[in-house]
């Protein structure tokens, strides 16, 4: 493994991107752990992101875990190995096959999408008792079983402060390996209680289902008129931020660490949000908001 990765890693990961001149603000006014976690719960943003992914994550686990003793009743031990084994290697094809394009994704819309081609293999699984068309389901459902791990990690970098990064990611992982340890439970036990896995893969679609919809609910700030009062900016101090969206140097636009900005695509073009100043004897500030023509 080492053999093949280290010269994968040498010619794909190239160099982050240097941006001296947010060095000196991030650094003044970076947020603590603990001021960065009290506001991510107060954040309908993260909040979206972290009950999405804990709720799919906790039916993905509980089906897969599930999946080899619901097949072996109904197509045979060995088709359902072949099943299992094809969904394996979707996730790796998937994954793979995102890495190229999600950067120029709506990276929510796409986690939707990748929860609704679950619960639509989940119902071909539960209705259709053919070995072709549940081995197709089961490889449908694999394509996303990778993506779900790291599109989290995605979104929160596209949306939040960089400072924010580890904290929130970490925060993430913890919620979701708390409640994904309980789906196999869940379904094992509401398989016993109801005499068949059809209760519990139709409650799996339904988890999967509230998770495509609370993953498109999208925090986001005020962006306030030029003549209003930055009360927020002058209370922090200093320069508060610079979001520049083509390509540019990026700096927290938002107080303490979160983005005035969510749900926006990185390869828009179009807009930009160029400084937002204050004074720091405490003045009302300015912002001035440009779109490209």
């Amino acid at each position: 493994m080492v053999a093949v990765m280290v010269p994968v890693i040498l010619l794909s990961v190239g160099r982050p991107p240097v941006h001296a001149s947010a060095g000196a603000v991030e650094a003044a006014d970076a947020p603590s752990p603990t001021q960065i976690r009290a506001r991510a719960f107060r954040d309908i943003g993260f909040l979206s992101v972290s009950a999405a992914f804990a709720l799919v994550l906790f039916a993905q686990v509980g089906f897969i875990v599930h999946l080899i003793s619901f097949l072996d009743s109904v197509i045979g031990r060995q088709q359902a190995a072949i099943a299992v084994a094809l969904l394996t290697a979707m996730a790796v094809v998937g994954r793979v096959l995102f890495s190229f394009v999600i950067d120029r994704m709506n990276q929510r819309l796409a986690s939707a999408l990748s929860f609704v081609s679950q619960a639509i293999a989940l119902l071909i699984v539960i209705n259709v008792h053919h070995d072709y068309a549940l081995i197709a389901a089961c490889a449908l459902f694999g394509f996303s079983v990778g993506n779900l791990i790291t599109l989290p990690a995605l979104i929160v970098q596209r949306e939040f402060d960089p400072r924010s990064f580890g904290v929130l990611v970490s925060l993430i992982t913890a919620i979701n390996q708390i409640t994904y340890a309980f789906g196999p439970g869940v379904v094992g036990l509401l398989r016993d209680l109801s005499g068949s896995y059809a209760l519990p893969f139709y409650g799996c679609i339904a988890v999967e289902l509230t998770a495509a919809v609370l993953i498109m609910i999208c925090g986001r700030a005020k962006v306030p008129h030029p003549e209003e009062p930055r009360s927020d900016v002058s209370k922090d101090g200093g320069i508060g931020a610079l979001m520049v969206r083509d390509g540019a140097s990026r700096a927290p636009s938002g107080p303490r660490g979160f983005s005035v900005s969510r749900c926006r695509s990185r390869s828009s073009r179009s807009s930009r949000f160029v400084n937002i100043a204050s004074d720091p004897s405490g003045a009302r500030g300015h912002s001035s908001f440009g779109r490209s023509r």
